[in-house]
């Protein structure tokens, strides 16, 4: 799943096929979710903590809520309301539990993506781009 999501081909083929499957919001958070980690300036990474709360978590009437554990939300929230005071500390495992229940939800999306004609149509549109590159 790693190596698919690197590419752009790969993404936009895995986002579709979660669009199709009505589980779009995994794929969405899981891309918030390594921008967040990537993200080196505080305060850029505080909004985007605030953005990734709101729109995954914390807003039960998010049309893109994570299907996450009670547990796994309350532990968030908890810490989110420690942000901004503790936001060095806080915001290196904020979501860290969060996204292993992400990555979950996705891997099991990903064994089906995998089985489906949306994969085998990225897999010979992928190999017919790497075969054009070695001529």
């Amino acid at each position: 799943m790693q190596r698919l999501w690197q590419t752009d081909e790969g993404k936009i083929a895995l986002l579709k096929y979660c669009e199709a499957e009505f589980s779009v919001e995994n794929a969405k958070a899981y891309d918030d979710l390594c921008k967040y980690k990537d993200t080196k300036d505080p305060e850029e990474k505080l909004k985007m903590a605030n953005h990734i709360y709101n729109l995954y978590i914390g807003n039960a009437s998010s049309l893109l809520l994570v299907n996450a554990s009670q547990s796994c939300k309350a532990s968030v929230t908890e810490k989110m309301l420690k942000l901004p005071n503790d936001s060095a500390s806080v915001l290196e495992t904020l979501f860290d539990d969060f996204e292993v229940e992400v990555k979950s939800n996705l891997q099991d999306t990903f064994g089906r993506f995998m089985y489906s004609e949306a994969y085998a149509k990225y897999k010979r549109k992928r190999s017919s781009f790497d075969r054009a590159k070695k001529v």
